[in-house]
């Protein structure tokens, strides 16, 4: 069997969580609420990944973007 090490430290990571969590999925989501509003820039979204490398290259510091995107309609296959 082929190890993973990417896979093996997100499991330990997701343990960690729950652990940390007490195995309460509510407790979790609170926690993870809390975290990102202390931690994550506010009021960032961009629409393409244009937006992104432009935001990037005005803020050097800035290195919590998200690149959100329309999700294609419902029964839509993505190659077309």
């Amino acid at each position: 069997m082929t190890s993973n090490s990417i896979l093996e430290e997100n499991w330990a990571v997701k343990e960690l969580l729950e652990v940390k969590a007490g195995g309460d999925i509510h407790v979790f989501c609170e926690q993870t609420r809390d975290w990102s509003a202390n931690h994550l820039p506010q009021g960032i979204a961009v629409s393409s990944l244009a937006e992104v490398r432009k935001m990037l290259a005005e803020n050097e510091g800035v290195t919590n973007l998200m690149l959100r995107e329309e999700p294609p309609p419902y029964g839509v296959k993505a190659d077309g």
